[in-house]
């Protein structure tokens, strides 16, 4: 759909999906808007944006006729705005279900950071939902290939903690990987450092999750293949970070006959 007319309406059918919760389907008329001010207008009663709505259909042409014309703070308080469930535009994209690459969805991407600072970028990605998930911890459960965009747009500085980051029920991306099953997210992680060893943590019903690994949520959740990916790098994360405390070690040694 092609988005250069102000008065086009455009008609949606919107799911909402939290990490841990299924609202119940609707539809909306959407006007296109061309300002932050406008799209703070059209927010509909559970505080979704066009942009939200847009984002959860794939709608790069349209979403670029949204952001064009905004400055790039206003861009960023476009993209920071939470719907109903703290999700914001980028969660949407986020949760779009595949493995296989999608042209449309990273060209979305392109937009969302375009003329931002990596400040910016930084703060969007890691903006959370009420269940304290962050973008990454989306894309771990449904989409690879935007996790791995995301990535690779997060500063130096911030990417090992968010990799790291946890949700309210102490999930780790890896963790949200390895539970559903979603190998080539697990993949993506690996490949940038994601500890394989780290344990969940969570409360209430999640009790009877805590203290697994990623490995250890693949097993129950039946993704055998995956357990059996996720075990070897735990094996061999635990056997560089020996390594490592090893020549540590040595290295106090040696410096330590040196000093006297």
């Amino acid at each position: 759909m092609k988005g250069n007319n102000n008065n086009q309406k455009v008609e949606y059918s919107l799911i909402e999906v939290g990490e841990e919760i299924r609202g119940e389907e609707g539809t909306s008329q959407l006007p296109l808007v061309h300002t932050f001010q406008e799209l703070q207008q059209q927010i509909n009663e559970n505080r979704t944006s066009a942009l939200h709505q847009l984002a959860s259909k794939g709608d790069c042409d349209n979403i670029a006729s949204i952001l064009e014309n905004m400055k790039p703070l206003d861009k960023e308080q476009a993209l920071l705005l939470a719907d109903g469930n703290g999700f914001t535009p980028l969660h949407r994209l986020a949760q779009r279900a595949g493995d296989t690459q999608s042209l449309d969805e990273i060209r979305i991407v392109d937009k969302f950071f375009s003329d931002l600072s990596p400040k910016q970028v930084d703060d969007i990605i890691s903006q959370t939902n009420t269940h304290n998930s962050n973008a990454l911890h989306v894309g771990a459960r449904n989409n690879n290939i935007i996790l791995e965009s995301l990535i690779e747009r997060v500063s130096v500085e911030r990417k090992a903690d968010l990799i790291e980051s946890r949700t309210t029920h102490g999930h780790t991306p890896l963790h949200l990987a390895g539970k559903s099953g979603s190998t080539g997210a697990a993949d993506v992680l690996l490949a940038n450092k994601a500890d394989p060893t780290a344990r969940r943590k969570g409360p209430g019903l999640y009790q009877l999750l805590k203290g697994k690994t990623a490995a250890g949520l693949a097993a129950q959740k039946g993704h055998r293949g995956l357990e059996g990916t996720l075990r070897v790098a735990k094996s061999s994360w635990v056997e560089r970070t020996q390594v490592v405390e090893q020549d540590n070690s040595r290295e106090i040694i040696r410096h330590s006959e040196t000093s006297l």
